[in-house]
């Protein structure tokens, strides 16, 4: 892979120069009608780059599948706002051409799905959604793409989204299951609990909503009850899924490259996946715990959208003090 990139980056024109510690900055997803358009011979080598990378992404790094993404949809009449996108990620990839992606499967029979969403991001107001599969370290499949329809809230978002990776979720348990190694049911962490909930009750929460949506909801909940998913709560901060739903930055970013590259060692020294595992895990273990403890305090045997109740947030958060007196 490395002298496959080598040869991509000598043909990287001159004025491409330097590196960046993330592939795409946080402006990613937005385009300007006015930005100038690029002419033939520079969109040639647009297109030309952009697949290229497509092949890198698909191979061995998935954390240039967000840009990719986005890229690969500009190919038809880039302008020089794309042309800098593409720039942000070749320096990027001159910075790290040397990290892989390592997969090791610390179970056969059960495989884990992060799930999420961002709501609203593209110009034509539709979500983008975001995968990532594991047997253990490193990301066996997953996606980042965008969404299809509209949706109209951050729920139904999140509905779409599950439902655009239920084929490959599905798919992945036929093969394993016709190879000898059949699965225990996929578990599907997600954050929202309102979509976990439509997910997992179906008609028994549905309320005016749309035709489309209808579909896509009743389906994961049908599957749902057939065992072959199971959904879990999965905290904001910890969800994987999300590095494939928008550009991330800083410390969060390289802490998820890490885990979904399962790296030992990046451009700035060793890294500790087990160490990083061990966290993760354990606080996605302590959110589902105060989840948990809070849905037992439930009245009813069975919980609603409009009953759906936050996590209590930790000293130190970002609570209202004054509003926090008054619940006393």
């Amino acid at each position: 892979m490395e002298e496959y990139l080598d040869n991509v980056l000598e043909e990287v024109p001159t004025d491409v120069e330097g590196v960046a510690s993330t592939p795409a900055a946080d402006h990613l997803f937005r385009t300007r009608e006015n930005s100038p358009k690029l002419d033939m011979k520079r969109a040639d080598m647009f297109h030309r780059i952009t697949a290229q990378l497509l092949f890198v992404s698909q191979r061995g790094r998935p954390d240039l599948r967000t840009t990719i993404s986005f890229l690969t949809k500009r190919v038809k009449s880039p302008d020089e706002d794309d042309y800098k996108k593409l720039a942000r990620a070749i320096k990027y990839l001159r910075k790290t051409k040397f990290l892989r992606l390592k997969i090791e499967a610390s179970y056969l029979d059960q495989n884990h799905w992060f799930i999420d969403r961002a709501f609203a991001v593209h110009t034509n107001m539709k979500g983008h959604t975001g995968g990532y599969m594991t047997f253990g370290k490193g990301m066996l499949d997953g996606s980042s793409k965008g969404q299809k329809i509209n949706t109209t809230s951050s729920t139904q978002c999140e509905v779409v989204s599950v439902h655009d990776n239920m084929p490959a979720i599905l798919w992945t348990r036929y093969f394993l299951d016709a190879q000898g190694y059949p699965l225990k049911p996929s578990t599907v962490h997600q954050y929202n609990l309102s979509a976990k909930l439509l997910e997992t009750n179906g008609r028994g929460l549905s309320s005016k909503q749309t035709w489309h949506i209808n579909i896509r909801y009743f389906f994961v909940a049908d599957t749902c009850k057939q065992n072959q998913i199971k959904l879990e709560y999965c905290p904001t901060d910890e969800m994987i899924g999300d590095f494939f739903t928008k550009p991330l930055r800083g410390a969060k970013f390289r802490r998820f490259r890490n885990i979904i590259m399962n790296i030992d060692h990046d451009e700035y020294g060793s890294v500790n996946v087990d160490k990083l595992m061990i966290i993760h895990q354990a606080k996605i273990q302590k959110k589902m715990e105060a989840e948990n403890v809070i849905c037992d305090n439930n009245d009813e045997s069975e919980p609603t959208i409009k009953k759906t109740h936050k996590i209590p947030k930790t000293p130190g958060s970002q609570e209202c003090v004054r509003d926090h007196k008054k619940i006393q």
